[in-house]
């Protein structure tokens, strides 16, 4: 995945956060890195550090926003704040046990599908709520 205007919402903090994620994610999923045994690694998905390390980044991430939609007084921070729960969720890697490799692949998955959706339904339409502010 890479960054691309698709991802733009209008919110520069926003944009910077989403690039960052990105970022985030393609580092994570990179051959190699931090993983301990790399693409044979047959350390389950819940225990990889990379995994670990998107998901204290995301939820870093998702609190900064929700704060900001807070302090703005959004009114759709619940839906916002709950669709930041359904990734983290499914990124936890719960369920059966998976290698690393087979979790990372999971989660590119699941990222290329939400990323894109979330802000288009969720970053777009804070965007537009405070460029209507007076």
């Amino acid at each position: 995945m890479n960054w691309s205007q698709e991802f733009e919402c209008g919110l520069e903090r926003f944009d910077t956060s989403n690039q960052c994620l990105i970022f985030v994610l393609r580092q994570v999923l990179a051959p190699g890195g931090e993983c301990r045994g790399h693409p044979a690694c047959g350390q389950q998905a819940s225990d990889c550090t990379k995994t670990r390390a998107l998901q204290t980044f995301a939820s870093r991430k998702f609190a900064f926003e929700e704060r900001v939609m807070r302090g703005a007084e959004f009114p759709g921070l619940p839906e916002h704040a709950e669709d930041h729960r359904q990734f983290l969720s499914r990124i936890e890697m719960k369920g059966p046990p998976q290698t690393c490799l087979a979790g990372l692949s999971e989660i590119e998955r699941i990222a290329d599908l939400w990323l894109p959706l979330h802000v288009d339904e969720f970053d777009r339409s804070f965007g537009r709520w405070t460029s209507a502010l007076p």
